[in-house]
């Protein structure tokens, strides 16, 4: 394995959803080994980390949203490196009190803002490569980090049995699809279900691409009203998992594992099934959520 992934641990969590008329479940998470580099991005960042760190560039270029956990996760990355970092970010306008920003310049990460039509040419040909030309000696990441080496990377991943035996079936929360291609890689005999929270057509093609042919996963829609918003009882939900112990936001982690349990509600699974939620980070979110004065 990586640098990254080497520096972090696995974890095992039975959380208790009978309050939710669902069976309890396991949820597996990574330890975190530093403050912002969290979850998947350990395992999705854990290739480039050992380019960088091999001096093949001088650092990492790419791009997220202004509250985007890839961007801090490369940031912090790079950081651990002394090395730069450039993101693109979506909306023109750079808020200087945004914290997940302000986390991402404390890591000297260098910030340009894009407008809503130039973040929009973020999957074209023309786009890679004006900015790959622009910072030549910068390794280029593409949103979310799902690419081949992102893949790559979460395949590593081992979460094939928990302290009550092997899973059956394994979850997680779906953005840009990197993250479910690189488990169903990464375990090829168990039943993996993408919970996506982004409305995007295109994004069962992409799996398909990153998975390499794999057919072992299935995705679901979690994406209630879209991305980056989320109903009044999502929130309540993670709020009732956190006096668990088990922190969600309700963007990424949360939303997924609230359209789990009402899956589970109506389509329980068998006696024999033994369920996992992956735990894939997003807690950075938090703050940016009570600074808008969403939660």
């Amino acid at each position: 394995m990586g640098a990254l992934i080497d520096r972090c641990q696995v974890h095992w969590q039975q959380i208790n959803l009978a309050a939710f008329d669902c069976p309890n479940i396991w949820l597996v998470s990574l330890s975190e080994p530093v403050p912002g580099l969290a979850g998947n991005k350990i395992a999705k960042l854990d290739a480039a980390f050992d380019t960088l760190k091999a001096g093949q560039y001088q650092g990492i270029a790419t791009l997220g949203g202004a509250f985007s956990n890839h961007l801090l996760a490369t940031a912090v990355a790079c950081g651990l490196l002394g090395k730069p970092s450039l993101g693109l970010v979506r909306g023109q306008e750079l808020d200087a009190n945004n914290p997940s920003l302000q986390a991402c310049r404390q890591q000297g990460m260098q910030l340009i803002g894009l407008n809503r039509s130039q973040y929009a040419e973020r999957h074209n040909a023309a786009f890679i490569v004006h900015w790959q030309q622009q910072y030549p000696e910068y390794l280029w990441l593409p949103e979310g980090g799902s690419n081949e080496q992102g893949v790559a990377g979460v395949r590593l991943l081992d979460f094939h049995c928990s302290p009550a035996g092997p899973i059956s079936h394994l979850v997680c929360a779906v953005g840009s699809g990197g993250t479910l291609a690189g488990l169903a890689l990464g375990h090829p005999n168990i039943q993996l279900w993408g919970m996506s929270v982004v409305k995007d057509a295109s994004l069962s093609r992409k799996i398909q691409v990153l998975a390499l042919g794999q057919g072992n996963w299935q995705l679901m829609d979690a994406a209630d009203k879209g991305y980056g918003r989320f109903k009044p009882e999502i929130w309540q939900f993670c709020q009732k998992l956190a006096e668990q112990g088990c922190q969600l936001e309700p963007i990424y982690t949360g939303k997924a594992l609230y359209a789990l349990v009402q899956q589970l509600r109506t389509s329980p699974l068998p006696n024999n099934a033994r369920l996992a939620f992956f735990h894939s980070g997003g807690l950075q979110g938090l703050a940016g959520l009570r600074y808008r004065g969403l939660i």
